[in-house]
């Protein structure tokens, strides 16, 4: 959108899609990067269980 030369109401309407596209942006990255960390965390926890279990 931004590469077009809008002007009055639809340059403010650029302006709102833009930003919408930024903020969702920003949510899925930090949901992805929770996302990872619990998967990493639910791993780990496995391979300690894992390993507890061929100890014993």
């Amino acid at each position: 959108m931004y590469v077009l030369a809008l002007t009055g109401p639809l340059a403010t309407l650029r302006f709102w899609v833009m930003a919408v596209a930024v903020v969702l942006t920003v949510v899925t990255g930090l949901d992805y990067v929770k996302q990872a960390i619990v998967l990493r965390r639910r791993g780990i926890a496995e391979r300690r269980a894992a390993l507890k279990e061929t100890e014993a």
